[in-house]
């Protein structure tokens, strides 16, 4: 409609031009390979490149997972070590608020109307942390925290001078023993 014949012969002139160019197989592979890419999930990829897990993988896998294990011991010690056991009254009528009839709190007692129902069912009842003393069990935690924020630094600049082995050995053998030290305190 609007081409005239000129216009119409340069553009049969490059089809011919580029029907003629040789192409290049790799190229081509790799275009159609990174359309494929998109449609392959991590676990294919990985699979793909790297192969199926293997002794070397799982072994790995487990010595890495090791680590986590005195973590998680320690970090969940205070759980159930420092928690608050049970007491009772020793006299009838002195637990008792007298207008409400509900329990008193054990702060609101003198120290000779309570006592521990075991005496060495935490920290707490152990080393009456109660009251006045209530904060020590929050600033054990604390500092059990302050530790691992600063031990993490520590370890990973241990890491990258001398090698994730070293630093792994190094922190599982701290983590065992402070796991021991603790036990051993209770």
């Amino acid at each position: 409609a609007g081409m005239t014949a000129s216009s119409e012969s340069a553009d049969v002139r490059r089809a011919d031009e580029y029907a003629s160019t040789p192409v290049d197989e790799s190229a081509a592979s790799t275009a159609a390979a990174s359309r494929n890419v998109d449609a392959l999930t991590f676990d294919e990829m990985l699979a793909l490149h790297v192969g199926e897990n293997g002794r070397a993988q799982i072994r790995h896998f487990l010595i890495s997972s090791a680590a986590w294990l005195p973590a998680a011991f320690l970090t969940l010690m205070t759980v159930f070590t420092a928690r608050m056991p049970a007491w009772r009254c020793t006299t009838l009528d002195g637990c008792t608020d007298e207008s409400s009839g509900e329990l008193k709190d054990i702060c609101e007692l003198e120290a000779t109307e309570w006592e521990w129902v075991s005496k060495t069912a935490s920290i707490v009842s152990e080393w009456n942390l109660v009251c006045d003393e209530e904060w020590k069990t929050s600033a054990a935690d604390s500092i059990f925290f302050v530790g691992f924020f600063f031990g993490a630094g520590i370890i990973g600049q241990l890491a990258d001078v001398h090698g994730r082995r070293v630093a792994l050995y190094g922190s599982l053998l701290i983590a065992g023993g402070a796991s021991v030290i603790t036990g051993v305190s209770f």
